[in-house]
């Protein structure tokens, strides 16, 4: 399994996320709420931990379009995209965080799971 996501986020991480968008088409306000409206934008994917280079092969092209013309994706669509790529990993998951009691133990675990998950069962 390869990973899509970062499990590692930090507002260090979401700052320079920003500062990547700042000035572009990319970073406009006034489209108002956008998972009100049933859509989400690149941006909040990338603060979601998503890869910039990953999204459109993650989630496909962009079909909504918003208020000030921005092209973005459909956020029932991305949230399937997510449960189909998650859902047969969910019960381990859930097991392996069983018994973490704090978020960096938690993060660790599952940074280890996803690490696990994507190599071969038996190296040769």
């Amino acid at each position: 399994m390869s990973s899509n996501f970062d499990v590692r986020g930090s507002d260090l991480e979401d700052e320079r996320i920003m500062a990547e968008y700042r000035g572009s088409a990319e970073h406009v306000s006034d489209d108002g709420d956008l998972a009100e409206a049933g859509m989400i934008s690149e941006v909040d994917l990338r603060l979601l931990g998503y890869r910039k280079q990953e999204l459109e092969s993650l989630f496909g092209p962009r079909t909504e379009i918003t208020a000030s013309g921005r092209q973005v994706w459909n956020l029932d669509h991305v949230r399937a995209v997510e449960t189909q790529q998650l859902a047969p990993f969910r019960g381990r998951i859930m097991r392996e965080l069983r018994y973490c009691l704090d978020i960096e133990t938690a993060l660790e675990t599952l940074e280890h799971l996803f690490d696990r998950l994507g190599q071969p069962a038996i190296e040769r």
